[in-house]
């Protein structure tokens, strides 16, 4: 319900043949752009585009004694910006040419021997400032030669993994030639120096949401063309992130097993086409009655496709307070009054803007009242044999019965209103869950791992609903799907189960 997965999934198929940490560095932009409910969709195309823009091609090499300065910007509009690479303007940098460009020859004649030049690194990574309460991924990743390398950083709260905190990459930047790196929706710029190199932070809008935005953009020049591009989300205070980047160290390095090496790989811009959603046979939002001749009730024991297991809805419960739940495996946390109880959520309803010459708007806010839906889920292994790894899924869809079938519902809706999307201030209101549990081990996550003949283990899950919601909802346990706004196909013949209260 906050936002068109649908399209975020086009844009990931896009990706399929990008280098990993250009893909994820997409992917990452773009999804913290559509975490809000986008019915048009035009920023998911402005945001990606705005990341297609940063050029990574691994290429010659300049050396310079003291700061380069190889950054400008230029305004666009009222609120766009384009940081412009390229160019050293530093005077001692340019007396650096005639060596910086033998050493380029040099370097795309080791390139081309190379048994696979686009894994070589020229530099080791180290991160010596880790914030209080925050934790670092992706300096250990392994490549398939056995050793270390690092693509993207994430630094994020220990008690919100992966969402929020800091991210980055460092870019193998052209020497021969300028890069834009286009920005919207941009509120303020610095132009600056951090520990002597020149740095730019452009500050964009942010909305009150409960999810994190990317509120600052954070590029450092270093030597040898490389470029530090960090997002710092609206949880992170910029001086955190700044004694972040004091603290990170590139060490020249020869050596092709040194641990933490950057990661480089030629960029290839893939070709984008906005795919036209209502082809897409497959998610629909009416159906008909004898198509959900298959849906299930709570307590009724039915088949799991392509398994020995059934499956049973065995307790439905609507709770108050996260204090119930068993905190085993949570995914978000979750907003409580001084009780202890869930506090209402605001509705958010937004008016795009351009990003160039107008920023984003709420026109409107409308508070609603939260419920936990928790929900137990019973898989019982009826076979003679043990089952092998099972992954369990659950998704929620709000429809409503018409006199010949049912059609999917949008409870906060406004018709009267005039608006481009909405979103909830306090709580996400996506449809995903807020917390899972598979009754056994943490470590399987979302999988059952062996099931025994005669088993039966109880899956636990909670989602985050408004009351509105509660008289329109079906539960979807086996179509795998990630679009929670439409049916489908398989879905349907599987079964919903009616969770409608």
């Amino acid at each position: 319900m906050d936002m068109d997965r649908k399209q975020v999934s086009e844009i990931k198929n896009e990706c399929l043949q990008m280098p990993d940490y250009i893909r994820d560095r997409i992917e990452e932009t773009v999804q913290q752009q559509v975490t809000k409910k986008q019915h048009g969709g035009r920023r998911i195309w402005r945001a990606a585009a705005a990341v297609l823009a940063f050029c990574c091609i691994a290429s010659g090499t300049t050396f310079a004694a003291t700061t380069l300065y190889k950054m400008h910007l230029e305004k666009q509009g009222k609120y766009g910006s384009t940081l412009i690479y390229g160019d050293a303007t530093d005077t001692d940098a340019q007396t650096e040419t005639a060596d910086a460009n033998t050493q380029k020859e040099a370097t795309n004649t080791n390139a081309q021997t190379g048994a696979d030049a686009n894994l070589d690194a020229l530099y080791t990574l180290d991160v010596s400032y880790i914030p209080e309460g925050m934790e670092i991924d992706g300096l250990d990743g392994i490549y398939e030669d056995g050793n270390n390398y690092v693509s993207k950083v994430s630094i994020f709260p220990s008690d919100k993994a992966f969402m929020g905190g800091v991210s980055f990459v460092f870019w193998k930047m052209p020497s021969d030639k300028q890069s834009l790196f286009n920005n919207t929706y941009v509120v303020s710029t610095q132009e600056l120096e951090i520990d002597g190199r020149q740095a730019v932070i452009v500050e964009n809008q942010t909305m009150e949401s409960a999810t994190a935005d990317v509120r600052y953009h954070v590029y450092v020049t270093y030597d040898n063309d490389y470029l530090l591009d960090m997002l710092v989300y609206d949880d992170t205070e910029l001086e955190t992130a700044i004694d972040i980047v004091k603290g990170l160290t590139l060490t020249p390095t020869d050596d092709p097993a040194a641990k933490r090496r950057i990661l480089l790989q030629e960029y290839i811009e893939p070709n984008y086409e906005v795919v036209d959603e209502t082809a897409n046979t497959d998610q629909f939002t009416k159906t008909s009655k004898k198509s959900m001749e298959h849906l299930h009730q709570i307590g009724e024991t039915f088949d799991v496709p392509n398994s020995s297991l059934k499956a049973k809805v065995s307790k439905v419960e609507l709770l108050d307070s996260p204090n119930e739940l068993d905190t085993a495996y949570e995914l978000d946390s979750i907003e409580t009054d001084a009780a202890g109880k869930l506090v209402n959520n605001v509705i958010a309803y937004e008016k795009y803007g351009d990003g160039i010459n107008q920023l984003d708007e709420v026109v409107a806010t409308k508070e609603v009242k939260e419920k936990i839906l928790y929900i137990e889920v019973e898989y019982t292994n009826t076979g003679k044999t043990q089952t092998g790894d099972t992954l369990y899924d659950c998704e929620l869809i709000r429809a409503k019965e018409t006199d010949d079938g049912y059609e999917i519902v949008d409870v906060y809706a406004i018709d009267s209103l005039e608006y481009d999307s909405y979103y909830g201030q306090n709580y996400m209101i996506n449809g995903s869950p807020i917390y899972y549990y598979n009754g056994k081990s943490v470590e399987e996550k979302n999988h059952l791992i062996h099931v025994q003949p005669g088993e039966t283990r109880t899956v636990t899950w909670a989602f985050l609903v408004s009351e509105d919601e509660l008289p329109y909802l079906f539960l979807d346990l086996f179509s795998g799907s990630s679009i929670n706004t439409e049916f489908n196909n398989i879905a349907l013949s599987n079964g919903y189960v009616d969770i409608r209260q």
